[in-house]
């Protein structure tokens, strides 16, 4: 956590946290997708 994403009381100031985890959180979802198209093209293989 960057200094800047604190607010009083050592609660993360939830914009700018939110805004630094989007790049990961979309790597994250493509992941996911291609795990399931992998696992489509497996069972296919059956």
């Amino acid at each position: 956590m960057l200094p800047n994403e604190r607010m009083q009381g050592g609660a993360i100031s939830g914009g700018k946290l939110e805004e630094r985890l989007l790049p990961y959180k979309d790597k994250v979802a493509l992941h996911e997708r291609n795990i399931e198209a992998i696992s489509k093209e497996i069972g296919n293989l059956r």
